[in-house]
């Protein structure tokens, strides 16, 4: 009977949240089979209270049955290589034939000729000008920067490849680029474009399709408000006139669409479609960066013609459309940050990958499951169950309900004078518990290090919580934001290719 039941629970995925088959649901069975030999009653499985030991239970069935696996592909592995090495030897042994048939041929034609002129001539052997020697298998190239394995569900692999640091391909490689810190808001690099090269410094939006930089033609008034660098088209050999108009993007800048070749760092893109903005919000203003970069995972009917990271793709630049991601912090003092295209850089990952599916195509976002206090065991729900991942934004958003939620057991307060942010206590941050990300059933702890931001208020120190609510319009779907705030924690990879993003804990 309890068998059945067990059967029943996991089957349904009463708490998983989704089916389990194969040998993870019997995984899942056995473990909970013990689980009830230790003494625990069937009914605790069912309760709020033992929600989390099920879902830790479910967490170690799934890395058992995923062992198993790795173990029987390693196993494949092996088997395909003794067939490669047996081929080889096959082909040698061939070729040692035809080499033998060669100087056995040249032996007796030369004693042929020797003994029609009465000629005594030693023979020395002789090497068929026509055999080259065997290539050695190629040995998978040790990079600092290991690619994404195209595979589409085998997040073991990417793990493997990371520890070993294989490269599928010797002309595409991942490309690392150094980004800047704009005191924790903003991430940027420059980039050059036109022939010859105008350099600008565009800030990473990876919620926004479209890269624009400001144009010579924009008016005075903004030149004065901004006086950096301006794309003047009639210098560059290589612009391509559009002339179509762009705009309605939420990061408001308009002007019109324009052609012409991108450097960034050592890649060269051809014919790249970008806005020249005649106007803008002044989002920008009063900083030093130029423009902005989309990376969203492709385009849609507001960009003309394929996005910079289409571009890439299409024009064979990187071995996986993949890029990943290193925020570091502005006052920290470690590692700069890192934009890796084409893979990831193991340096700044540590410990195995949790991988979600998108669940849009054309944008960043996935499934999540719940948040938590993992040391007081509450759950508190995330009531749209979806999540973005945002450059462009600095802090954490979140459906107004969930946020009030979740300072009530944290203990912040109201912030008098910002809407929708919560303070805390100074002298208490220190002590402030963890807070969970649930995605796919493993959490992605925040500490209050990484949650919490001091700034100065009228001269005095104030702890603020970087996990905001956000307005929305009655129609609109609460999805969660997750901004740079929690990217700095985990190291983030956007896998277009298997339409999934990646967290593992940074590493610093």
């Amino acid at each position: 009977m309890r068998r059945e039941k067990l059967e029943n629970l996991v089957t349904t995925g009463m708490l998983e949240g989704k089916r389990s088959r194969g040998k993870q649901r019997e995984k899942l069975i056995e473990g909970l089979t013990d689980w009830l030999k230790a003494g625990k009653s069937l009914e605790a499985i069912e309760t709020t209270k033992d929600r989390k030991k099920w879902r830790t239970m479910i967490a170690n069935a799934k890395i058992r049955a995923e062992e198993e696996e790795e173990e029987e592909e390693e196993e494949e592995e092996e088997e395909e290589e003794e067939e490669e090495e047996e081929e080889e030897e096959e082909e040698e042994e061939e070729e040692e034939d035809d080499d033998e048939y060669f100087y056995t041929l040249l032996a007796l034609l030369l004693s042929s000729v020797c003994a029609a002129q009465f000629i005594n001539m030693p023979f020395s052997q002789i090497k068929n000008p026509m055999w080259k020697p065997k290539a050695a298998p190629r040995q998978p190239r040790k990079t600092d920067v290991p690619s994404v394995p195209q595979s589409t569900n085998d997040s073991r692999r990417l793990n493997r490849n990371a520890r070993e640091g294989y490269q599928p391909s010797q002309r595409k490689v991942a490309r690392n680029i150094k980004l800047r810190n704009y005191n924790d808001t903003l991430y940027y690099f420059p980039v050059g474009i036109g022939t010859p090269l105008q350099k600008f410094n565009m800030a990473l939006y990876t919620c926004y399709p479209a890269t624009w930089v400001p144009s010579i033609h924009c008016p005075a008034s903004y030149a004065l408000s901004h006086p950096y660098r301006r794309y003047n088209n009639a210098s560059s050999s290589t612009y391509i006139a559009n002339g179509k108009e762009f705009g309605g993007f939420y990061e408001s800048a308009e002007g019109y669409w324009s052609q012409d070749s991108f450097r960034l760092g050592d890649m060269e893109l051809k014919n790249q479609f970008f806005g020249e903005a005649i106007l803008e919000n002044n989002v920008l203003k009063h900083t030093n960066i130029d423009g902005v970069f989309g990376l969203m995972p492709c385009g849609d009917a507001l960009v003309e013609g394929p996005t910079v990271f289409e571009n890439m793709l299409g024009q064979g630049l990187l071995p996986v459309p993949a890029f990943s991601l290193f925020l570091n912090r502005f006052s920290s003092g470690g590692p700069d940050s890192m934009l890796t295209f084409g893979g990831v850089d193991q340096r700044y990952a540590a410990g195995r990958f949790v991988f979600a599916r998108l669940t849009i195509p054309n944008r960043w976002q996935f499934t999540l499951d719940d948040i938590e206090i993992p040391q007081i065991d509450e759950i508190i729900s995330a009531r749209s169950g979806q999540a973005e991942l945002d450059t462009s934004t600095p802090l954490i958003l979140g459906p107004m309900e969930d946020i009030r939620s979740l300072h009530y057991y944290l203990g912040g307060k109201p912030h008098q004078k910002r809407l929708g942010r919560f303070v805390f206590d100074c002298a208490k941050v220190k002590k402030l518990p963890d807070v969970g990300f649930i995605v796919n059933g493993q959490t992605l702890p925040l500490s209050s290090r990484d949650y919490v931001i001091q700034e100065y208020e009228d001269g005095q120190l104030t702890c603020l919580s970087a996990i905001q609510w956000i307005y929305r319009r009655k129609n609109q779907m609460p999805v969660w934001i997750l901004g740079t705030v929690f990217m700095r924690a985990y190291y983030t990879i956007f896998d277009k290719g298997n339409r999934r993003v990646g967290f593992a804990k940074a590493k610093y």
